[in-house]
């Protein structure tokens, strides 16, 4: 699903909100967006990444913490600048919000 929500599915009310829903229901649902992120990233989708990455920074109880730990496992993200922004958001805040 993340592949094929684009920018403007992410506002109150779009597919992104009903992902996000969906993913807050979850308890495994860092584990499937982490590896989730291996895949899109291995296919090359990098926007469809960073997006499971910005759920994964949204749900997280240490938002810090768990930028340090994409960085490490998965540096590519921090080429796009979109993310960049997203990364440096949780750096300064230490959280981000989608709505």
């Amino acid at each position: 699903m993340l592949a094929v929500l684009g920018e403007d599915d992410w506002g109150r009310g779009q597919l992104g909100q009903s992902l996000d829903m969906l993913v807050r229901e979850d308890p495994e649902s860092a584990a499937v967006l982490d590896r989730s992120i291996d895949i899109l990233l291995g296919s090359g989708d990098v926007y469809a990444a960073g997006s499971a990455a910005l759920l994964m920074l949204a749900h997280s109880e240490s938002p810090r913490a768990t930028l340090t730990a994409l960085k490490r496992q998965h540096p590519s993200l921090f080429q796009n600048a979109w993310f960049r922004e997203v990364a440096s958001t949780v750096q300064t805040w230490g959280r981000i919000s989608l709505y």
